[in-house]
């Protein structure tokens, strides 16, 4: 277990890791607000259902055993 501390206390003294942690939580950060703004978008903007030209076109299949 000392090992495994010392590797962390290590890591957390480079510069490079600490500039590439702050990065990834700025940017776990910028994608929790991005996904916030999209849902309430799509909540505005929803429209009626529309049908599917596919799906109505295509015959009934039972597959029940």
């Amino acid at each position: 277990m000392s090992k495994l501390a010392e590797k962390h206390k290590s890591l957390w003294s480079q510069r490079s890791f600490l500039i590439n942690v702050t990065l990834g939580v700025a940017l776990l950060a910028a994608s929790f607000l991005v996904t916030y703004y999209a849902n309430s978008y799509a909540v505005i903007h929803a429209s009626n259902s529309v049908t599917d030209i596919i799906l109505d076109n295509t015959p009934i299949v039972n597959v029940d055993f």
